[in-house]
């Protein structure tokens, strides 16, 4: 038995057992009031109904794309990303000096950027040749086809 019903038996009651024409009003008006205010709850809930149904929507879209994009970024900063891009974008080899040059950084920032890369073998780890008596030459390291795949996967997007 809901509010309304409550208020109406009230009302019943109240005129069969000879309340004055004062109370009855009073009663009546709570009961419209309580009408209004059901309909003000009711309208409230559906509000909220659809409010949760476009939040589910948008939650399964967002879930979505981070399912698509799971794997892709295979956790590179930016930095990373963007020294990977270059590899694909110039399809060539690069000393670690002139990744350095190239995106202002220093010597050791980029080394720790290829050695992420290398670690994903998303670039090759070179091999270098020591012969007694002279330095070693600069290495020379090169995209994967992994590198590639991850690289053409942001392109897509």
């Amino acid at each position: 038995m809901g509010l309304s019903d409550t208020a109406k038996d009230a009302i019943r009651l109240a005129t069969t057992a000879g309340l004055g024409k004062d109370v009855i009003d009073l009663l009546t008006q709570k009961v419209t009031l309580l009408d209004e205010k059901l309909i003000e709850a009711n309208l409230s809930l559906e509000q909220s109904r659809l409010k949760i149904s476009e939040l589910i929507a948008e939650n399964k879209e967002l879930r979505g794309k981070l399912n698509d994009s799971a794997g892709i970024d295979d956790g590179l900063d930016d930095e990373c990303r963007s020294i990977l891009f270059y590899f694909f974008e110039t399809d060539q080899g690069f000393t670690i000096d002139q990744i350095a040059r190239h995106f202002d950084l220093h010597p050791s920032v980029a080394k720790a950027h290829f050695d992420v890369l290398s670690e994903r073998r998303l670039v090759t780890t070179p091999i270098r040749i020591v012969t007694y008596g002279s330095r070693p030459s600069p290495s020379v390291y090169t995209i994967t086809s992994a590198g590639r795949a991850l690289a053409m996967a942001h392109r897509k997007q």
